[in-house]
């Protein structure tokens, strides 16, 4: 469970006088802290301080700090490998090469060639449109910054779509209708993936 430290630490000062009430929703890490616990049943307010009091007495308060926790080092290098793909002429009697082919699969995944990518998890998506302009992006990606960490793909990508608009990472005069641009977060959340 992730606990604002910060707040959790001032946050006594903050209640002193009772005046800035605190709503947090089937969050107990300020249970400690609470000088009054109020639960929503049924659309009612019902207060359960006292049952929560019980239920504490005993227990650890929540940890303010995470030993030994660090941030990981940037330049995480993502395999963007395999540019194109290759399939059989019509005519059955050769192979060509072409782009890589993109395709979505509802609002969570899809596919660039032969590599899909489930974004389940990633609940800030909001429309199938951001996950369709993710999977331009990975093809973009794939196709042309091969070899640089994920932190300099997904800021390359905004800004080549700030500049020049979402059809930039269609890389073609056609692009599909319905792309909606994703933020930094989703960005590097697929890219974390990939």
């Amino acid at each position: 469970m992730y606990i604002n430290s910060g707040y959790l630490r001032n946050s006594r000062i903050d209640f002193k006088d009772h005046t800035r009430p605190l709503v947090v929703g089937s969050c107990g890490a300020y249970f400690h802290i609470a000088s009054q616990v109020i639960q929503m049943d049924a659309y009612h307010a019902k207060d359960i301080t006292a049952q929560v009091r019980a239920a504490l007495k005993g227990r650890p308060a929540p940890m303010l700090s995470a030993p030994g926790f660090h941030l990981p080092a940037g330049g995480r290098l993502v395999d963007l490998s395999g540019d194109h793909q290759t399939r059989k002429n019509y005519r059955g009697n050769g192979y060509r090469q072409e782009r890589l082919k993109v395709k979505r699969f509802g609002k969570t995944a899809f596919s660039v060639g032969d590599r899909e990518l489930d974004l389940r998890y990633v609940e800030q998506l909001v429309d199938a449109g951001q996950t369709q302009a993710l999977a331009y992006m990975v093809r973009y990606a794939r196709e042309h910054l091969a070899g640089q960490s994920m932190e300099e793909i997904a800021a390359a990508l905004l800004r080549l779509v700030e500049s020049e608009g979402l059809g930039a990472v269609c890389g073609n005069a056609v692009v599909p209708a319905g792309l909606t641009l994703p933020r930094l977060q989703e960005i590097s959340a697929c890219f974390n993936r990939y």
